[in-house]
């Protein structure tokens, strides 16, 4: 194969559009039968992935009393409840 063969190869394969190959959808006609069920409590890493908070941050609230949270089989949890009544709590952000 000399030089330009390839460079005509190259030219041929860059026209064609990709596609997305990476992105798997559910196949067409089909219904997520699936139930939505809530969430009942989240994890430290759940709650702060929810709330944008840090990590750090959720850890010093519940240290500090001011979020409630349960401990279940050695894995720290926050109930719902406990974490609307945290989210309710807190004061409005100002418009400046």
């Amino acid at each position: 194969m000399r030089k330009d063969d390839k460079i005509s190869d190259l030219s041929q394969a860059t026209a064609q559009p990709r596609r997305n190959t990476h992105i798997r959808q559910r196949p067409l006609g089909r219904k997520d039968t699936r139930p939505k069920i809530p969430w009942l409590c989240y994890s430290i890493d759940g709650f702060c992935k929810a709330t944008s908070l840090g990590k750090t941050l959720v850890k010093e609230l519940i240290e500090n009393g001011e979020l409630r949270s349960i401990k279940l089989r050695g894995r720290v949890l926050i109930p719902l409840k406990a974490a609307i009544e945290f989210l309710t709590s807190c004061p409005p952000a100002r418009d400046e």
